[in-house]
C-alpha cells in the first residue's frame, strides 16, 4: 500500500491477531453475546491499531438491562487488551464528589498520559441526565467535564483555588519578613531569626504556617525560610518541576530569600494558568440501564419467563434508546454520545443454563486443580440453581449469588468431612433432592461415604402449588384473559401462571397481539380481554361470588376505553377532549359527559361479550382452570394442546393466521385497483396502475 501509516507491518499482524483472539475468548466467556462481540471488537479494531490518526475520542455506547455483562465486558476486553493501566472507570452512581474524582483523575493524566491512548469508562452514565423527570434543565456544573470530553476528548483543568490563595498568603508573608530585615542565605534564615519564628506562627489568618511541620530542620542545621508545611501546596502548583519533597527543598536551598520570593511567584503565575488534558487519542466506553427504553425492568417475578423477556429486548432498536436519551439528556448531549450503541439482550433461558453449567464447571475444576479430585454435579444441581437464582429482569447476578449460596458455601464442610474421615475418594457427587443436598464420596466407582445437607429454597417455597381457594380463583380468572385472547385477539398466550412468590400478583398471562395498532372494530374486543377475568368468575363461581381481584383490570379496561373515545377520535365526536382546567386550554371539554357515558357503554358491552365468549368455550375455559388449579403455570404448548382438544375447528384455524397484520395494506390494494384499474399510460410512458404496484411491491 502506498503512504502507510508510520505503525510497523509486523506491529499490525499482531495487533490484528489479538484482537481475533481476544474475540474468540469473550464469545466463549460472555454466553449468547457473539454477534455482539464482533461488532464490538471491529468497532474498535481501527482505535487499537492506529489510535494517533484519531483526532476525537472513539465514543461507544453500551446499554441494557441490569446485570447482563456490559461491565463486566469492558473489563475483560480491557484485560485481555493488556490496558489496564491506560484504563480508567469512573461511576456515575455516586454523584456527590464526581467533578473533583473526574478532574483529579484528569490531572493525573495530564502529568502521565496526556494525548497518549487511553480506555475511559463512564459506568451507571443513565445518572449523569442532564433533564429531570419533568423535562426540566438539570445539567450540573460537574457533568460538563465529561460532556467536554466526549465532544472534542479535551478539558481544560485548572488548579484548586485553595492552593493558589494559600500560596498568594505565603508570598505577602514572606515579603513582609525580607522588607523587616530578615536575611535569608540557602533557603536558611541568617538574621533576625528570633523574630521570624516569633512572627510566623503569630497571626491566625496565616493558619497555613500553623501546622506540625516546623520550620527548624535538624537536618539541614538551622531555620527553613520556607518550611516543609508550605511544600504539598508548592508540589500541588508546580506539579510538572518535582517527583518529591525532597527535590523541591534542594532547589529552595539553593536561593536567598528575594530568589525564593521570585520563584514561588513564577510557580504561582504558571500555577494560575490553565491546562490542557488531551484525551483524543481515547476509546470512551459508556455504560447505561435505560428503564424508558427498557420499561420491563422493574418486574421482579421470578415467573417471567426468560425467553419471552430475551425476545422482548431483541426489539429494543436505536431509535428506541435515543428516545429513551432524550427523555434524560438535552439533545446535543445526545448528539455527542455518536451514533455507535450496542444493545444488551436479557439472558434467554439456555444462556442462563449455559451459564449455570459454566460455572459449575469452573467450581469443579477449582477443586480438580486443588485437591485432585473430580466433583461431578448431577442434573438436579443445575435445575436448583435455575429454579431459585433466575430472576430473568436482574440478569445474572442472582445466579452467582445462588451458587456462592446452595454451592460454595457448603464445600468448606464437603472438603474438612472427607479429610476429618480420612477417605480416600477420587471422585465426589453432588446431587439434590427436595431441600437437601446429597453428597457421595467415591473411590473408584464404589460408594466409600456419604452425607446430606439442607438447603434453604427460598423461592421453592414461594412456587409450591398451594391447591386452595385463592389458587383456584386465580386459575379460572387468568383462564377467562387466556380464552379471550385466544379467540377473540387470535393470541395465544406465551405462559399463564396461577400461583407466583409474589404477594400481590397472584397470577397473569403473558400474551401479545401480532399487529401494532388498534383499529376502532377491535376496541370492542380488546377491552372484552382486559374483562375476561371478572367474567370468567362470574361465569363459575357466580355472581354473589366475585372477588375484588379485578380492580387492576377495571383500571386497565377504563383507561383504554377513554383514551380510544376521548383522545384517539374512535369514538361518536372528533377531537382530543379532558377535563376542563387552566392547563388544559387547548383541549375540548365533554361539558355533557356524553363522551363519558360512551365509554361507560363500551365496557358494559365488551363484559358481555366476554360473558358470552366464555360460555359458548366452557369446555376450554374449565380444562384449562382446571389444569391451573393444580398445576401453577400453562406453557405455550400445553395451551395449543387444550385448544385443539377443547376448541371448535373455526378457531383453532385462527391460530394459523397472523391477525390482522395484511388486511390494510389488502385494504389499500383493493382501493388502488379500483382507482386506477382503467386509467391509461401516463404522460411518462409508465401505466399509472403498474406504478401502483410497483410502489406495493
Amino acid at each position: 500500500m502506498q503512504n502507510q501509516p508510520s505503525i510497523s507491518r509486523n506491529t499490525i499482524v499482531k495487533k490484528d491477531d489479538i484482537l481475533s483472539r481476544i474475540k474468540s475468548q469473550l464469545k466463549k466467556e460472555f454466553i449468547g453475546l457473539d454477534q455482539l462481540i464482533d461488532e464490538l471488537i471491529e468497532s474498535v479494531g481501527f482505535w487499537y491499531l492506529f489510535p494517533d490518526l484519531q483526532e476525537k475520542p472513539l465514543v461507544i455506547n453500551l446499554w441494557g438491562m441490569t446485570g447482563v455483562g456490559k461491565t463486566s465486558l469492558v473489563k475483560r476486553m480491557v484485560s485481555l487488551l493488556e490496558m489496564e493501566k491506560s484504563f480508567i472507570l469512573f461511576d456515575l452512581g455516586t454523584r456527590n464528589n464526581f467533578g473533583c474524582s473526574v478532574e483529579a483523575v484528569l490531572w493525573d493524566v495530564y502529568e502521565k498520559k496526556n494525548g497518549k491512548p487511553l480506555i475511559l469508562g463512564f459506568d451507571e452514565f443513565h445518572n449523569a441526565r442532564t433533564l429531570d423527570n419533568g423535562g426540566v434543565d438539570n445539567f450540573a456544573s460537574h457533568g460538563r467535564i465529561v460532556w467536554q470530553i466526549l465532544d472534542s476528548g479535551k478539558y481544560q483543568i485548572h488548579p484548586k483555588p485553595n492552593y493558589l490563595q494559600q500560596l498568594h498568603d505565603v508570598i505577602h508573608k514572606l515579603e513582609h519578613f525580607l522588607r523587616s530585615g530578615v536575611e535569608v542565605k540557602n533557603g536558611l534564615v541568617t538574621s533576625k531569626v528570633d523574630y521570624f519564628l516569633r512572627n510566623i506562627y503569630y497571626e491566625k489568618s496565616f493558619s497555613i504556617f500553623n501546622r506540625n511541620k516546623s520550620n527548624k530542620d535538624k537536618e539541614v542545621g538551622g531555620i527553613l525560610f520556607v518550611g516543609e508545611s508550605i511544600y504539598p501546596i508548592i508540589m500541588e502548583l508546580a506539579r510538572d518541576e518535582f517527583i518529591s519533597t525532597k527535590a523541591l527543598q534542594d532547589k529552595l536551598m539553593q536561593m536567598d530569600g528575594y530568589e525564593i520570593v521570585e520563584y514561588l511567584k513564577k510557580i504561582y503565575e504558571d500555577g494560575a494558568s490553565p491546562k490542557w488534558v488531551d484525551c483524543s487519542k481515547s476509546l470512551i466506553l459508556i455504560m447505561g440501564n435505560l428503564d424508558e427504553a427498557y420499561q420491563m425492568t422493574g418486574n421482579f417475578n421470578p415467573d417471567i419467563q426468560a425467553d419471552h423477556l430475551h425476545q422482548q429486548t431483541l426489539k429494543v432498536d436505536v431509535f428506541q434508546i435515543k428516545k429513551a436519551l432524550r427523555r434524560r439528556f438535552r439533545s446535543e448531549h445526545i448528539s455527542r454520545l455518536g451514533n455507535i450503541h450496542f444493545l444488551f439482550p436479557a439472558f434467554s433461558s439456555k444462556s442462563f443454563e449455559r451459564l449455570i453449567d459454566q460455572e459449575l464447571m469452573r467450581i469443579s475444576q477449582l477443586i480438580s486443580s486443588r485437591f485432585g479430585i473430580d466433583l461431578v454435579f448431577e442434573n438436579t444441581v443445575p435445575d436448583m440453581i435455575y429454579e431459585e437464582g433466575v430472576f430473568p429482569t436482574q440478569g445474572t447476578r442472582p445466579v452467582y449469588s445462588s451458587i456462592q449460596q446452595h454451592i460454595i458455601s457448603k464445600l468448606g464442610r464437603i472438603i474438612s468431612e472427607g479429610v476429618i474421615k480420612d477417605l480416600v475418594v477420587d471422585k465426589i457427587f453432588m446431587g439434590v433432592q427436595e431441600d437437601k443436598l446429597f453428597i457421595k464420596y467415591l473411590r473408584a466407582n464404589e460408594i466409600e461415604h456419604q452425607i446430606e445437607m439442607q438447603l434453604t429454597l427460598n423461592l421453592k417455597k414461594l412456587k409450591d402449588c398451594k391447591q386452595d381457594d385463592l389458587q383456584a380463583i386465580t386459575a379460572v380468572h387468568e383462564s377467562g384473559h387466556a380464552v379471550l385472547s385466544i379467540v377473540l385477539l387470535n393470541s395465544l398466550p406465551e405462559m399463564v401462571i396461577s400461583s407466583t412468590p409474589d404477594q400481590d400478583i397472584h397470577g397473569f398471562v403473558h400474551s401479545s397481539v401480532n399487529w401494532k395498532y388498534v383499529s376502532k372494530k377491535e376496541i370492542i374486543r380488546r377491552i372484552a380481554m382486559m374483562l375476561g377475568g371478572m367474567a370468567a368468575e362470574k361465569w363459575v363461581f357466580g355472581e354473589e361470588n366475585l372477588t375484588s381481584g379485578s380492580a387492576n383490570d377495571l383500571m386497565l379496561a377504563t383507561e383504554f376505553a377513554t383514551d380510544m373515545i376521548k383522545s384517539s377520535g374512535l369514538g361518536s365526536r372528533l377531537g382530543s377532549f379532558n377535563s376542563k382546567a387552566p392547563q388544559t386550554f387547548n383541549y375540548l371539554y365533554d361539558h355533557a359527559d356524553q363522551l363519558t357515558e360512551e365509554a361507560e357503554n363500551l365496557i358494559l358491552e365488551a363484559f358481555r361479550l366476554a360473558e358470552d365468549t366464555l360460555k359458548e368455550h366452557e369446555q376450554l375455559l374449565l380444562k384449562m382452570a382446571e389444569f391451573l388449579s393444580i398445576e401453577r403455570s400453562l406453557s405455550k404448548d400445553k395451551c395449543l394442546e387444550f385448544v385443539r382438544d377443547y376448541g371448535s375447528e373455526n378457531y383453532s384455524a385462527l391460530l394459523s393466521k397472523d391477525g390482522d397484520s395484511d388486511l390494510y395494506r389488502g385494504l389499500l390494494r383493493k382501493k388502488l385497483k379500483h382507482s386506477f384499474g382503467n386509467k391509461k399510460v401516463s404522460s411518462n410512458g409508465i401505466h399509472k396502475r403498474q406504478r401502483a404496484k410497483a410502489f406495493l411491491n
